[in-house]
């Protein structure tokens, strides 16, 4: 986004829609300025893999979205071609996945981190669901 303020200009870059830097033009000096605190990515995100039998179906779908309703902003799972709103049964149940398969969790605020783990530690539960081994 370029926003011109006479002879004075603005760049505001932005990342996954939150702004990450703008880059004010006075003259010939730049001057970048930090507008917002970032948060590594790894510490919003989380690697999951499939241990339940049946893989990923209503009731996993089920338990992840009552987690994921709960949060202050959107969880998302996604795989390496489609990212889910993880609050919606019917987003989950369209990615498909069997037993082995990998996702990735995605939580877009800080305050919904326990959220994330807990999500995660379904999953490393098999959901509730008799694992062999």
């Amino acid at each position: 986004m370029y926003v011109n303020h006479g002879v004075h200009a603005r760049w505001v870059v932005k990342a996954n829609g939150s702004e990450l830097i703008s880059i004010l033009n006075f003259g010939t000096s730049l001057f970048l300025v930090i507008r917002k605190k970032l948060i590594d990515y790894k510490l919003l995100s989380r690697k999951v893999t499939l241990v339940n039998p049946l893989g990923l179906h209503a009731r996993p779908a089920a338990i992840i979205a009552k987690i994921a309703r709960t949060a202050e902003k959107n969880i998302w799972l996604g795989d390496k071609d489609y990212k889910a709103d993880a609050a919606s049964i019917i987003d989950i149940l369209s990615i498909s996945g069997t037993k082995g398969k990998s996702f990735v969790l995605e939580a877009e605020s800080e305050s919904d981190l326990p959220l994330l783990d807990a999500i995660v530690a379904a999953f490393e539960n098999g959901f509730g669901e008799v694992t062999d081994g």
